[in-house]
């Protein structure tokens, strides 16, 4: 590109409103660099406080969500086939309610199944984290 051409790209582009906007970008950047790079220390130290707190409870973490997931399901599914008294048997909406409940305690089974059969490769998984950070 020759000299001529480049200074008239870049004329074009400052003169355009995406050129003024680049400038004040670059200029909020430039402004507030020490924001900037507190925000990027910060964010380094949380992450590896972070990183350290799943290392040290992280099995925990995996084996309470598995169980509030399989007591959210349960309870919800139990919600469900209790509410559906408050509907009349010949009302659809009973029936509706009664087939979304088999639905989630089905799911809630699966997962329940899903989890036992997989138990052994969530110890080594939890395990190998532990181990490699």
């Amino acid at each position: 590109m020759s000299a001529e051409a480049y200074e008239a790209f870049k004329t074009a582009f400052y003169e355009s409103a995406s050129g003024q906007k680049a400038a004040i970008y670059a200029y909020d950047i430039a402004s507030s660099w020490r924001v900037i790079a507190i925000s990027a220390v910060v964010a380094i130290i949380i992450a590896y406080a972070y990183l350290f707190l799943i290392k040290a409870v992280g099995g925990i973490i995996i084996y309470v969500s598995i169980a509030i997931i399989i007591l959210s399901l349960t309870l919800g599914g139990g919600y469900m086939f209790w509410k559906r008294d408050d509907y009349d048997p010949k009302d659809p909406t009973y029936d509706y309610i009664t087939y979304a409940a088999y639905v989630v305690f089905g799911i809630d089974v699966l997962i329940i199944l899903a989890t036992l059969c997989c138990f052994h490769a969530i110890k080594i998984g939890i395990a190998v984290f532990k181990t490699t950070s």
